[in-house]
């Protein structure tokens, strides 16, 4: 997965797959639920099953995914961004 600089990943959830990141280059913010994080490489973060989630790049962000669970499109919840 790649996010540029500057873009983000709105909040959104999965109602039937966990995912889970390794970042490989890069830096930026993932909020899971209440809980902020400033990442860079080597970090990973995991989201469960329901938990909302968001991402921002604030340096080109490379990562490795791993979606376990039920991975179609049509899993994913998306909220309204004003309130993330």
């Amino acid at each position: 997965m790649f996010i540029k600089k500057g873009e983000r990943i709105p909040l959104q959830s999965h109602q039937g797959k966990d995912i889970h990141w390794i970042v490989i280059s890069g830096f930026g913010n993932f909020k899971v639920e209440e809980i902020e994080r400033f990442v860079g490489a080597g970090a990973h973060v995991s989201v469960l099953k329901k938990q909302k989630y968001s991402m921002f790049a604030s340096k080109d962000l490379e990562m490795v995914e791993v979606q376990m669970g039920v991975c179609e499109e049509k899993d994913v919840r998306r909220y309204d961004t004003d309130n993330d």
